[in-house]
C-alpha cells in the first residue's frame, strides 16, 4: 500500500479507497424531495409542500461505477423546511436505513392512493427531487457535522429557497437514543423494530 499527498491506494489489483480525512465519516450523494399536498398539482412553495426528505447515499469507492448497494438513508423533515440560520434547531428521522436507493425511493417517495369517506380514491403526489449534491459526515465537537455542495439545480428557485437550501450549506447532528421518549408532538405512531440479535 502507498500513500501520496493523503490519497490511499492499494496495489496488485485490490481497490482503492477514496480520500478521507482522519474525522471524516462517510462521503456519498444527497438529495432534497418534497412531496406536494394532496390536489396540488404544480406546487410553488413551502405552503403546497406536504413533507420534505433527505436521501443520503453513501459512496464508499469514487473508482467504481455507482452501485445501488443497501445503505441508503431516507431522512423526514417534519417542519419541511431547513434551518436557516445556525441558531434554528429541528428534528429529523431517519425513516428508512440500510436500504438500496431505489428500493428506499420508491417505497418512500412515489405516489400511492388511499380511500376517504367522504371524497372516494384520492391521490398522494410522488415526492419531487428539488436539489441534489455531494455530502461529507464528519466527527464534531458536540455531534458529527453534515456539509453538502449542490451540483443542482445550477440555480436555486423559489421552492428551494423557501424549504432553506443554499448553493452550500451545513448541520450539526446530534442523535437520540430511539428507545427513549421523544419530545413530544415528533415521534412516530410506532416504537423502532430491531433485530433480535
Amino acid at each position: 500500500m502507498k500513500q501520496e499527498e493523503g490519497v490511499t491506494t492499494q496495489n496488485q489489483g485490490q481497490s482503492s479507497k477514496h480520500p478521507l480525512l482522519p474525522h471524516c465519516l462517510e462521503l456519498g450523494i444527497i438529495y432534497f424531495y418534497f412531496r406536494p399536498r394532496v390536489g396540488q398539482q404544480a406546487p410553488q412553495g413551502v405552503d403546497d409542500m406536504a413533507r420534505s426528505y433527505i436521501v443520503l447515499r453513501p459512496i464508499e469507492n469514487f473508482d467504481e461505477p455507482l452501485s445501488d448497494d443497501g445503505k441508503s438513508r431516507v431522512c423526514i423533515i417534519p417542519k419541511k423546511i431547513l434551518p436557516m440560520t445556525g441558531r434554528e434547531r429541528w428534528i429529523g428521522f431517519v425513516g428508512k436505513g440500510n436500504e438500496p436507493y431505489s428500493k428506499a425511493t420508491q417505497e418512500d417517495l412515489s405516489a400511492r392512493g388511499y380511500d376517504t369517506k367522504t371524497r372516494g380514491e384520492r391521490q398522494i403526489p410522488a415526492a419531487m427531487l428539488i436539489g441534489a449534491g455531494v455530502y461529507a459526515l464528519s466527527k464534531g465537537g458536540r455531534g458529527n457535522n453534515l456539509v453538502y455542495i449542490l451540483s443542482q439545480p445550477k440555480e436555486l428557485g423559489e421552492a428551494q429557497i423557501d424549504m432553506g437550501l443554499k448553493p452550500r450549506g451545513y448541520f450539526t447532528i446530534s442523535t437520540r437514543n430511539p428507545e427513549y421518549p421523544a419530545p413530544k408532538g415528533v415521534a412516530f405512531p410506532e416504537g423502532p423494530k430491531y433485530p433480535q440479535e
